[in-house]
């Protein structure tokens, strides 16, 4: 059986899914960057990188939570913003800023119990503190539940120049796929 549900974001026909050379699903910082800053056929892009499972801390226990590391806007990108406070700021992409965090409505009741009052909140995620920013809407999903959403950090490093990053762009609105594929080459 094949379940087909749309995509949960505005205008949702006019994101696309950017591949390196070669269909690579992943891209690197440098190339991400590059896309970004050059290419007249998107009216925003986004990068993410693969779901890592993380320690949540919670008073004297913890809980594993599945989290999505993304370009401060990732969520502008996807025309989502959050239910509660606010997505990352520039800050707090850079190596050494704040460090940010992003909850899904479902941890947020799971373990906060829905109180407004944990923005600006401190919390430990794999033994570092993080401030909790913005809490998603209910709907929210990318590219499957999510618990949470880190910023991502480029360094300018190795770790930078491999092709670990995936992007998504939004096209503008008179652009087809065709002509940003003929515009990518």
């Amino acid at each position: 059986a094949v379940l087909l549900r749309a995509l949960p974001y505005p205008q949702a026909q006019q994101l696309v899914h950017v591949s390196g050379v070669n269909g690579n699903a992943t891209i690197s910082i440098p190339e991400y960057e590059f896309w970004k800053e050059h290419s007249t056929v998107f009216s925003a892009a986004a990068g993410y990188r693969g779901t890592s499972e993380r320690r949540l801390s919670i008073g004297t226990g913890f809980e594993w939570i599945q989290t999505l590391t993304i370009t401060s806007d990732f969520f502008r990108t996807l025309g989502v913003s959050p239910a509660l406070g606010r997505e990352f700021i520039s800050a707090e992409t850079h190596p050494g800023g704040p460090q940010a965090i992003v909850l899904s409505d479902a941890l947020w009741r799971r373990n906060f119990g829905a109180d407004p009052q944990v923005l600006g909140r401190a919390v430990a995620l794999d033994d570092a503190s993080y401030t909790v920013v913005g809490i998603l809407p209910k709907s929210f999903w990318f590219p499957e539940a999510m618990d949470a959403f880190v910023p991502l950090r480029p360094t300018g490093g190795l770790a930078d120049a491999g092709t670990n990053t995936q992007m998504i762009a939004r096209l503008k609105p008179e652009v087809t796929a065709r002509e940003a594929q003929a515009d990518m080459v």
